[in-house]
């Protein structure tokens, strides 16, 4: 999947699971979107990383909603 079917298809899982009642984990998963991932980034010369915040992809968000742990 592209991103943009990523994104339609998480929009529509969204309307599923609110409509059942699953408002709750819908408002859990966008914490966690928001929160981002963490990205090791190394600068040019320098010996030692640093941990930056990224946003999520498309693609990314939807495996968290439709994650089965």
């Amino acid at each position: 999947m592209n991103e943009q079917e990523c994104a339609v298809a998480y929009q529509e899982l969204v309307e599923m699971l609110n409509e059942v009642g699953m408002g709750w984990l819908v408002e859990k998963v966008a914490d966690t979107i928001q929160r981002g991932k963490n990205v090791a980034v190394r600068d040019y010369g320098q010996q030692h990383s640093r941990l930056e915040i990224e946003p999520l992809t498309n693609q990314e968000q939807l495996m968290i909603v439709n994650r089965r742990d």
